[in-house]
């Protein structure tokens, strides 16, 4: 992924998360495309397939105010539900970009406007919840 500078940092956190978890959701969801037996999938499969529908749920309409510059109510409703909820999962594909997430998640709150804070139903992970450095920082 390399740097562009004309994007705002709303737009590099965003662009993080997408490029961290859509490998992840082709391939896992590519292989569940060809059992036409989901009904009788193993445990661990449906739990697989669940995980997976998670992370698409938390991005599935961040192309809506991706562009944007400045952040939108759109955002904070997407920090509210979608972000929250995926915080709140666990397993084992949502534990490996739980980093990721966090420091999206907690960049965002920390960089919304007055107005667009007072919307917030959470104040996002906490700092101690949170190791990461995002790819344009490496």
């Amino acid at each position: 992924m390399e740097d562009n500078p004309t994007l705002s940092n709303k737009q590099r956190y965003y662009q993080d998360l997408l490029w961290h978890i859509l490998p992840t959701l082709k391939n896992g969801l590519s292989n569940l495309c060809y059992a036409s037996w989901v009904r009788r999938l193993l445990p661990s499969y449906r739990r697989r397939a669940q995980e997976l529908y998670w992370l698409a749920e938390a991005i599935h309409n961040m192309h809506h105010s991706m562009f944007e510059q400045a952040y939108t109510a759109h955002d904070v409703h997407m920090i509210n539900y979608q972000f929250r909820d995926l915080w709140e999962k666990d397993g084992p594909f949502i534990d490996r970009y739980r980093n990721v997430l966090g420091a999206c998640i907690r960049a965002a709150v920390t960089e919304l406007s007055d107005d667009l804070r007072g919307g917030l139903k959470w104040d996002g992970p906490r700092e101690d919840e949170v190791n990461y450095k995002f790819e344009w920082e490496r």
